[in-house]
């Protein structure tokens, strides 16, 4: 019977495997065998589960999500054409997010600034993303939840600049900062 929010964990149990085993079943290009993948996958239907996306951009840094920025649609190519490139990218295991804008002029912008993103191939503005920050202040979290002390919830704030490259659509003298 379908239950609301079941985990890979649940998963793993029904099916008779590890967790680790249920991973590699919903990770495209990861190996399992034939009868491993049977039984998670009708365990997996049986519970009503659904890989969790976001926790697995957060596992992995990486969120398989390919951001389309589309200004009209009216061509009547266009739907089909989205259809058909958001079912190909689904059969590799990525997402597509689709933007409308009415504008002709369109940035674009990445969530993360890796060292590809200002490659002259790309050049992509993106949003610098201070790691390390997040990490200590993760790993600070974490180790006070497990050590019993105050565990009240609060907001922290990291800055995360932006980074104007080719792909933003603003002048040269604002290339480079925000």
């Amino acid at each position: 019977m379908p239950r609301e929010n079941a985990t890979s964990i649940d998963v793993a149990r029904r099916a008779g495997v590890s967790q680790s085993a249920v991973s590699r079943v919903f990770t495209p290009g990861a190996s399992a065998s034939r009868q491993t993948v049977e039984k998670v996958r009708k365990a997996a239907a049986e519970l009503g589960y659904r890989p969790n996306s976001l926790a697995r951009a957060m596992v992995s840094g990486r969120s398989r999500i390919i951001g389309l920025v589309v200004a009209y649609l009216q061509n009547q190519f266009y739907p089909e054409a989205l259809e058909k490139l958001s079912a190909a990218l689904q059969s590799r295991g990525y997402h597509v997010l689709v933007f409308l804008t009415a504008h002709t002029h369109v940035s674009v912008v990445g969530y993360d600034d890796v060292l590809a993103a200002s490659w002259r191939g790309y050049d992509l503005t993106t949003v610098r993303q201070p790691a390390g920050q997040m990490v200590d202040e993760t790993v600070d979290i974490l180790l006070a939840q497990i050590e019993g002390e105050d565990t009240t919830p609060r907001r922290i704030e990291i800055d995360g600049p932006l980074v104007v490259r080719g792909s933003a659509r603003c002048t040269t003298s604002t290339k480079g900062r925000v």
